[in-house]
């Protein structure tokens, strides 16, 4: 604080300005904050939200300046007022200030010389202006960051740094200047030497020569004679360029005409238009077409039958009956396009407008889609190897028959069975596997009218089939040990009422081998036709019928066991089958049986029986792990246990 001269607090000559005041609101967490008027060491508070801070314990002031908020600073949201205590009397002169400093808040006016032996900065042209109307006297460097109005003599015995702009009205006589900004005058008077960099203006310059590093022109410029030009940017000639006197080399006109009297050659690829490519790495040059004979053509055929390269190469073969295309690689035959009666041996793709398209496999061609509903002919007295599967040279098996199925099914096809009778020669299963497409396929007597009693020597298996299949006019007979029918996560199966099955089973134990019909994970199979057990076996673990995992069974026809019961199951349901029952069950252990074991399988099924007689089973109806049954209409006879044996399931 200044000096008291006696007095205990205010002096009579302080300056009515005692305290001095500065609020911050940071907008991050801030520790050190400088205050503007400075302060005493001693005579500073600080507020933070109105709360006093206690000095050493919550904020430090030691170097007159800065003030340290501890403890982690001050938060966004939050303010600070800092209030330093001042006790000053401008009206005393101020002298020999020493080797202190004096900091004005604002502008600092003096009305008479002053005197400065050290360095004065000002931090801002707008509020740390020096305005003299006296003489000022500097004896040493004088900074000025802001503006300068000096109304009387200036004398500067040292250097003057000026860092902003110097207004000179009158004159002045200058030995050597250094300015590191503009110099703006009406005239110069004089020589100019040294080193001119960074001229601009309008005015007009004549030189005699112009030497230089790089140089900018906005408007034209015209020039006789150039030696070299090394642009490193785009050059636009707008009328064209010549090449030699009078374009003797070459010209390229302003519309993109190019013509170069010698040799022309391009190290990268040339691309003429989109059309025509040259690669400069291959030497191959691609084009859209090629217009002329190609007499001229080297390293291809000119046959117009074929395009070969080496041993590679595609021909066209048509001697008046035999057209078709054909592929070799490395000197083979790969492919064949044409209809079947001019193919050979070898892989072959078959197109035939009135049939379809087939690809061969061995001596066969099995279709993968027809052109119109499609019918395949199988008889007793056809054969295998030297028929086509036509109405008067048909098929002998109808394992063969299911091989020529197409595989994509645009329209119905028919497998049709010849005859009033028909044995299946084969031992291998008759299979129908991945046909889908929005066609159907019916396995009928041919023409759909009569009935053909068909002997089985081996079961029918469909397989990942996404078409619907339907039978029709026909009287199964399986011999013993064949099971019936094999279906397999397909689509839609339906047995019609003028179907029926004779079923022999198998005198051995197995699910799938004493089975009339075994499916596992099928959308919809809709039973009609009614289906007779004949096996004098009892048998001991399988089911006549076995649904696994189907999703709708619809279960129309009777199914009987004639002679000794069979054990244990008429109909099994396992993993969640559900099943409408309408035809009637008679003489099996189980008549039918909802959610049975199978090889661990333990999920309940569900059903509906509706107008069908159950008769002379140990327990008609058996339900397990849950299994729930909805009986409406049903009939029960003679059964020695149960109708229903709901322990281990629900009757609702």
């Amino acid at each position: 604080m200044a000096d008291r001269s006696g007095y205990i607090g205010r002096a009579p000559g302080d300056s009515s300005v005692i305290i001095a005041r500065q609020t911050f609101a940071p907008v991050a967490i801030t520790t050190d904050f400088t205050f503007a008027s400075g302060y005493t060491p001693g005579y500073v508070d600080v507020y933070v939200d109105g709360l006093r801070k206690l000095v050493g314990t919550d904020y430090s002031a030691t170097d007159g300046s800065v003030v340290s908020i501890l403890n982690g600073g001050v938060s966004v949201g939050s303010t600070a007022v800092v209030v330093a205590y001042k006790a000053f009397n401008v009206a005393n002169p101020i002298s020999n200030i020493g080797s202190g400093s004096l900091s004005v808040g604002t502008d600092l006016t003096v009305g008479d010389i002053v005197t400065i032996n050290g360095t004065t900065q000002s931090s801002s042209k707008d509020t740390g202006a020096i305005i003299c109307e006296g003489g000022v006297g500097i004896e040493k460097n004088l900074n000025v960051g802001g503006a300068t109005q000096i109304t009387g003599l200036s004398t500067f015995t040292g250097a003057a740094d000026f860092n902003g702009a110097i207004d000179v009205d009158g004159h002045t006589e200058l030995d050597d200047v250094n300015v590191s900004g503009a110099i703006t005058a009406t005239t110069f008077t004089g020589n100019l030497t040294g080193t001119a960099g960074g001229l601009t203006g309008t005015p007009d310059i004549t030189i005699n020569n112009l030497v230089g590093v790089a140089a900018t022109f906005s408007g034209v410029v015209t020039y006789e004679d150039v030696t070299n030009v090394d642009s490193v940017g785009i050059i636009t000639a707008r009328s064209g360029i010549e090449f030699g006197a009078s374009g003797v080399g070459g010209t390229i006109t302003s519309v993109g005409n190019v013509e170069f009297a010698g040799v022309t050659t391009s190290k990268g690829n040339l691309n003429v238009g989109s059309a025509i490519t040259a690669y400069a790495a291959t030497g191959i040059v691609s084009a859209t077409a090629f217009y002329g004979d190609g007499a001229d053509l080297t390293g291809i055929s000119v046959d117009s039958t074929k395009i070969e390269t080496g041993n590679t190469k595609v021909e066209t073969i048509d001697t008046g009956s035999d057209g078709h295309v054909k592929i070799t690689t490395e000197g083979t035959e790969r492919l064949r396009v044409g209809e079947a009666s001019v193919l050979g041996a070898g892989a072959h793709l078959i197109v035939e407008p009135s049939s379809g398209i087939a690809i061969r496999a061995g001596t066969s061609y099995p279709l993968l889609t027809y052109a119109n509903a499609y019918q395949i002919y199988i008889s007793d007295s056809g054969d295998d190897t030297t028929g086509d599967g036509t109405s008067s040279s048909p098929w002998r098996s109808l394992y063969k028959a299911c091989q020529q199925v197409p595989k994509v099914l645009m329209y119905h096809c028919y497998i049709e069975i010849q005859g009033s009778t028909f044995t299946d020669p084969t031992t291998s299963s008759a299979t129908l596997r991945g046909i889908s497409g929005p066609g159907q396929l019916y396995i009928r007597k041919e023409g759909g009218s009569g009935n053909v009693t068909y002997t089985k020597s081996s079961f029918i298996s469909i397989e990942y089939c996404q078409i619907q299949i339907f039978f029709y006019y026909i009287d199964f007979i399986t011999g013993t040990g064949n099971t019936g029918f094999l279906i397999y996560r397909s689509n839609y199966i339906y047995f019609s009422s003028n179907c029926s099955l004779e079923y022999q089973g198998n005198n051995s134990a197995g699910w799938g081998y004493q089975s009339g019909l075994m499916a596992y994970y099928t959308r919809e199979i809709n039973i009609f036709m009614n289906i007779t057990l004949t096996s004098s076996s009892a048998g001991w673990l399988g089911g006549a019928f076995v649904f696994n995992a189907c999703t709708t069974v619809g279960f129309y026809g009777d199914l009987t066991k004639s002679g000794a019961q069979f054990t244990p199951h008429g109909i099994a349901c396992i993993d969640g089958t559900w099943i409408y029952q309408y035809g009637d069950i008679t003489n099996f252990a189980n008549g039918l049986s909802m959610g049975v074991n199978h090889y661990g399988n333990s999920t309940r099924c569900d059903g509906v029986l509706a107008g069908c007689t159950i008769s002379d089973c140990v327990d008609g109806v058996r339900l397990w792990r849950n299994s729930i049954i909805y009986p409406t209409g049903v009939s029960y006879s003679n059964n020695s246990s149960n109708n229903i044996n709901s322990t281990d399931g629900f009757v609702v």
